[in-house]
């Protein structure tokens, strides 16, 4: 399934649906993206809120309410006309959180939006909306969801009125207000980044109050709910975890979502600000002043309680499985076979995502048997470096290995274990890549129609770029990175091929950081879909010259779990290539160092060669027919005509066993040749005339391009 030219989510064109007025009783559909809207949200004005026009990133039907007298035309705008939605629209009236607050969250999340403030906005009482694309039209059920994801990364702060389905907004400002700000945050879209499901905080539910006598506590003495003590814990770590220049949003955005909780976990203002300060204070993090931070959390804690979260029913599970259930909770490895793992969502580096695991818990757990691909070559949930200099065979080993675990049969001599893939090949197109399948095809005895479970890729003439980094050092993710990660999570597969490393990692290759956390994304990657990533790599001068065929800095080697090396066999005395190759694995941290398998290029393809030195039966006959189609076309190019029947004198399995460039083969092995060729239809008989009488000669049926990578 080839990629489409990749669309940055702020350029992408959405329905938008603009209502003239807050009674609907007309509308406007437009595709426009947000980029384009920015101008018309930011030169809109009237001469009071209630002029302004209104707009929903979604699709309305023809289906209006019953009209309330007076009026005698229904509204288009309610839940039960919306038929899609092409993003989510939210709105804070809490007046608390700055623009720029907002505006920072997002980004660190990574997710791509308009902010824009509300007609009421000023400075000091801050009011703002955010309007967030998805990635394609979705269902209007999916609408909570994704507001959940963006209510988390905000803290929990938004009106409650955000999550009724049909709500839309004022936009523009009144009386051309200096206070009206348009903002756009560059990222991924919010439908895509799954992680953010882990801290979703759906709409507000009412809540009466603690009693006046009821005690505080600290939420490991008193609170037995489990996921309270989490959800708790997660608040005090992200503080914990601020950055500068964070700090106060930080403290802001956790003290609300603290207040929401506040009333059930029943703790008192002064032991939630006391726990915030400490967290503070546990981060190393330099406060000027103690006194203004206490004040920020109080504020926090008085504007969640105006907005109780519900976290939920209670999920406590009896000892010792609550233990094994806890351990396996989130893990997104090859142990989390009940639940559809998540693609990548947020920055892998986001604060808060780390999970600390207590051995403890594991008295019951049993251990986990590792997973292999390929036994001792290719092992599941973390990257396998394949390196080789170019034109030397390794997009060809990566296309015949989707095949083998596609249809289950030996990868140069090794089985496999059968399953779904993907492969993004960066420096083939898909012409390239259909003619090199063919012949993998015919050297393994299968068919087209035998590989469904396999996908590929082709990304030439695509930014194929995973991730850059800043000047200052941030990693920042790409969309193609995770447009890559949603296919392989449709896919479901367990076998990622991506080549070549060049085209994807957008840093310093000779950058020790940039480069393992570069490696520690792909990580994630196979991590989250348990799958084995194979990552094609060409060596730098150095590796070359050593012949140790690594990369620029040792960082590449010593991140990866597992190295192979593909290299010519140079064995002639003038050094020529004579079509041998040696893959070897020069680093296993899971299995021996120093397999080896030797391999001979015949047919198009790299097949194994035995003990001896020879190549399979298989890998001869499709050798043989490379052969045959090599001659048939030297005689055609002669002006020779060849025919199909034993009794003719141009039969074409004789005319080549005489020739002096046959390879050594004989007249039975082209006749075997010449039938298989047929048979696939890679060859066909021809009608001519030749002085009145009707003859035949043999042509080929496609044009099959004999080259090896």
């Amino acid at each position: 399934m080839p990629l489409s030219p990749l669309v940055d989510p702020l350029d992408q064109p959405i329905a938008v649906t603009f209502f003239a007025d807050p009674f609907a009783k007309t509308k406007t559909e437009a595709n426009i993206s947000l980029r384009d809207l920015v101008g018309r949200v930011r030169d809109t004005t009237a001469k009071a809120k209630g002029d302004l026009p209104w707009l929903k990133l979604a699709r309305f039907g023809e289906l209006r309410t019953v009209p309330k007298p007076p009026a005698k035309i229904g509204a288009f705008r309610h839940d039960a006309n919306v038929l899609a939605i092409t993003g989510i629209e939210a709105d804070y009236d809490g007046e608390q959180i700055a623009v720029d607050d907002a505006i920072e969250s997002l980004a660190m999340r990574g997710i791509a939006a308009m902010v824009y403030t509300s007609p009421r906005h000023t400075p000091d009482t801050p009011r703002w909306r955010v309007l967030c694309p998805c990635s394609r039209e979705l269902p209007p059920d999916q609408r909570a969801r994704l507001l959940a994801r963006l209510n988390g990364v905000l803290g929990g702060v938004l009106s409650d009125e955000s999550f009724t389905l049909s709500q839309s907004y004022y936009y523009g400002s009144v009386n051309r207000s200096p206070s009206h700000e348009v903002h756009l945050v560059e990222g991924q879209y919010i439908d895509l980044l799954d992680d953010l499901d882990a801290g979703a905080i759906g709409k507000p539910v009412k809540s009466t109050p603690p009693p006046a006598s009821a005690s505080p506590s600290m939420p490991t003495d008193k609170i037995s709910d489990r996921r309270m003590n989490a959800y708790i814990d997660s608040l005090l770590a992200n503080v914990r975890n601020a950055v500068d220049g964070d700090k106060h949003f930080a403290v802001l955005r956790n003290a609300t979502a603290l207040g929401g909780v506040q009333a059930k976990a029943g703790f008192s203002d002064a032991e939630a600000v006391e726990w915030i300060i400490k967290a503070l204070r546990d981060g190393g993090r330099d406060v000027k002043d103690w006194n203004a931070a206490a004040k920020t959390a109080e504020d926090g804690l008085g504007a969640g309680r105006k907005t109780p979260i519900d976290l939920g029913p209670d999920r406590e599970r009896p000892a010792p499985q609550a233990a094994q259930d806890a351990y396996h909770a989130d893990d997104q490895g090859t142990q989390a076979k009940q639940a559809e793992p998540p693609a990548p969502g947020a920055q892998p580096d986001a604060p808060g995502a780390l999970r600390p695991i207590n051995p403890a818990d594991l008295e019951y757990t049993p251990v986990p048997d590792r997973e292999w691909l390929i036994p001792d070559w290719l092992g599941v949930g973390y990257v396998t470096g394949q390196y080789g200099d170019g034109g030397v065979g390794k997009g060809m080993t990566a296309q015949a290995l989707q095949t083998s675990t596609a249809t289950g049969t030996a990868w140069l001599g090794y089985a496999v274990t059968q399953c779904r893939s993907i492969g993004l090949y960066c420096e083939d197109d898909n012409d390239e890549l259909h003619r090199r399948q063919d012949r993998i095809c015919r050297a393994n005895g299968v068919s087209f129609g035998d590989l469904e479970p396999m996908r590929w890729i082709s990304g030439v003439g695509h930014d194929n770029t995973f991730c850059t980094f800043t000047p200052d050092g941030k990693m920042q993710v790409s969309a193609r990175y995770y447009e890559v990660a949603e296919i392989a999570k449709n896919h479901d597969a367990k076998l990622i091929v991506l080549d070549n490393v060049a085209d994807l990692f957008g840093g310093n290759e000779n950058d020790r950081n940039q480069v393992r956390r570069f490696i520690n994304l792909l990580n994630r990657l196979a991590l989250d879909r348990g799958a084995a990533i194979l990552l094609n790599c060409h060596p730098s001068r150095a590796g070359l010259a050593s012949g140790s065929l690594d990369g620029g800095s040792t960082a590449w080697s010593n991140s990866m779990r597992s190295r192979w090396t593909l290299a010519k066999a140079v064995v002639d005395e003038d050094g020529q290539d004579n079509g041998e190759r040696v893959l070897s694995r020069a680093k296993a941290n899971y299995a021996p160092d120093g397999g080896v398998i030797r391999m001979r290029w015949a047919g198009g393809v790299l097949v194994p060669l035995t003990r001896d030195g020879c190549i399979s039966a298989a890998a001869a006959r499709a050798e043989a027919e490379r052969v045959f189609l090599i001659l048939m076309d030297r005689c055609q190019a002669q002006g020779q005509r060849l025919s199909d029947s034993r009794s003719a004198t141009n039969y074409a399995p004789k005319i080549f066993a005489k020739r002096p460039d046959r390879d050594g083969y004989g007249v039975k092995e082209f006749d075997r040749a010449m039938q298989s060729l047929f048979a696939d239809r890679k060859i066909r008989m021809e009608v001519y005339q030749n002085k009145g009488a009707t003859c035949r000669q043999m042509v080929r049926e496609i044009d099959a391009e004999e080259t090896a990578e």
